[in-house]
């Protein structure tokens, strides 16, 4: 299958697609979920991604000298270790301070 195929299917389903969004609590195995899907129904859990990708910069931003690998590593296990609590007492604190940028940020610099 190519991807370009697969990305029109899922542009087709996003249209089709009964979408929520909502926080989704961590499991009784302790798995934390960015979505859930059952058949014409979805779920997104943007706080969970968006304290994965803020904890990820802030460590680096606390950690400069550490490798992309160990900033990666230390992410994953922070986001296990923390509660359902901890990680939207984070988000809260994220959306308190953000500041929304028109436009686009280069990442090359």
């Amino acid at each position: 299958m190519s991807l370009d195929k697969l990305l029109m299917e899922c542009t087709v389903a996003l249209a089709e697609t009964e979408l929520n969004e909502a926080y989704i609590r961590k499991d009784a195995a302790n798995t934390r979920f960015y979505g859930l899907q059952e058949p014409g129904r979805v779920w997104v859990n943007p706080v969970t991604a968006v304290v994965d990708y803020l904890l990820h910069e802030m460590i680096h931003e606390v950690r400069p000298g550490w490798s992309e690998a160990t900033v990666a590593s230390m992410t994953t296990r922070l986001m296990h270790r923390m509660t359902d609590e901890q990680i939207r007492e984070f988000h809260r604190l994220y959306q308190n301070r953000k500041v929304v940028r028109a436009g686009v940020v280069d990442a090359d610099g």
